[in-house]
C-alpha cells in the first residue's frame, strides 16, 4: 500500500493463485518487509505446518476457528506492545536448538525471528519442543529410503506431506494430478524402478485419484505398489469407492505423521506385500476394469466439502 503500509497481516494458508506460505516468503524476500508482522491463519495445527510457517518467517499462528481474545492478544503482542512481545520471545525461550538466533534486529520493531518463540509457532500440540525435535515416534520403524510417489494438487497439502515424508526418510517424487501420477507409476515400473508406495489425493484436476488408481491397477495388476487414499472426506461411501478402485488404505486429512508412518510400515511390510503379490493378476485387473466407472458418491470430496485442513 503506497505510503500507507499495513501494521499487521493475517494470512490464510490455502488460497488460489498463491498460497500463504509463498505469499509470506515473497513479502519477506522480494518486498523487503522483514519487520511487518504476519500471522498464519489456518485450521491445520500439525508440527509440519508450523515448521513451514517458521521457515517462511511468519510471526505467529492463529488456529481456525478464530477466537477474538486470541486475535486481540496477537495484535497486542506484535503491534500495540512489540516490546512486550520481544521480551516474551527472548526471555521465554523454549530451549530449542537455534534459540540463540531468536534475537531482535537491535532496534526498532523486533525482527521476525525474535518474535518466533513468543508466538505459538513452537507449540506442537503440546509435545514439548525438545521432544518434538528428537522423538521420531513411529517413524523410527519406517524402512529407510522408500521410494514414494505423492500425487497431490494442493500446494500446501503437498508441502506438508513432503515435509512429513522427508522426515520419515523417504525419497519422494510428486505429481499434480491423477494423470501425471498414474503415468509416473507405470513408467517407473516399466523402467525397473517402481515406487514402493503411492500417496494419492482423491479430488484433482485432469484425472482424479479414483480414476488414476484404477488405471494403475489395470496396467500393473497386483504387482503395482500399495496406494493410500489421501483426503479430507471420511464418509463410508467414499471409503467403499476407494476399496473398489483398488486402494490399500485410507488416510484422512489433516495428515498425522505417526499415522502416515504406521501406514508406510504396514503397507511395505514383507507379509503384506507377499499377500498382495499372491493375488491372481487377472482378478486384480478384472476388479480395476469393473471399477472404471466409479465416481465420488453424491459429489463429495476435497473440493465440494470445505476441507477441515487449512
Amino acid at each position: 500500500a503506497a505510503g500507507r503500509g499495513y501494521d499487521f497481516i493475517l494470512m490464510d494458508l490455502r488460497m488460489p493463485v498463491m498460497d500463504g506460505i509463498d505469499a509470506a516468503t515473497q513479502i519477506r524476500q522480494q518486498l523487503g518487509l522483514a519487520s511487518l508482522p504476519i500471522v498464519a491463519f489456518t485450521a491445520e495445527v500439525g508440527e509440519e505446518v508450523r515448521e513451514l510457517c517458521r521457515e517462511a518467517r511468519f510471526d505467529g499462528f492463529l488456529p481456525k476457528p478464530a477466537e477474538r481474545a486470541a486475535l486481540a492478544a496477537e495484535i497486542n503482542r506484535l503491534v500495540v506492545s512489540p516490546g512486550a512481545g520481544r521480551a516474551s520471545a527472548t526471555g521465554g525461550s523454549c530451549g530449542c536448538p537455534g534459540d540463540d538466533k531468536l534475537l531482535g534486529d537491535g532496534g526498532g520493531r523486533q525482527g521476525p525471528a525474535a518474535r518466533e518463540c513468543g508466538s505459538n509457532l513452537n507449540n506442537v500440540d503440546r509435545k514439548n519442543c525438545e521432544q518434538a525435535q528428537t522423538d521420531p515416534g513411529a517413524g523410527e520403524l519406517v524402512p529407510p529410503g522408500l521410494r514414494v510417489l505423492l500425487v497431490e494438487d494442493n500446494a500446501i497439502c503437498q508441502k506438508v506431506a513432503l515435509k512429513m515424508l522427508d522426515r520419515l526418510g523417504c525419497a519422494v517424487d510428486t505429481a499434480l494430478n491423477g494423470l501425471e501420477g498414474s503415468n509416473a507409476a507405470v513408467e517407473a515400473a516399466a523402467a525397473g524402478r517402481g515406487y514402493d508406495f503411492i500417496l494419492m489425493d482423491l479430488r484433482m484436476p485432469v484425472m482424479d485419484g479414483i480414476e488414476a488408481t484404477v488405471k494403475i491397477r489395470r496396467e500393473l495388476g497386483a504387482e503395482g505398489p500399495p496406494i493410500l487414499a489421501f483426503t479430507a472426506e471420511v464418509g463410508s461411501e467414499v471409503r467403499e469407492v476407494c476399496e473398489e478402485a483398488g486402494f490399500d488404505g485410507f488416510m484422512s486429512k489433516p495428515a498425522d505423521r505417526d499415522a502416515l508412518a504406521a501406514e508406510l510400515c504396514r503397507l511395505t511390510a514383507p507379509d503384506y506385500t507377499a499377500v498382495r503379490a499372491a493375488k491372481p493378476a487377472a482378478a486384480a485387473v478384472g476388479k480395476a476394469k469393473s471399477s472404471a466407472s466409479l465416481s465420488f458418491p453424491g459429489g463429495v470430496g476435497d473440493v465440494d466439502i470445505p476441507p477441515p485442513s487449512l
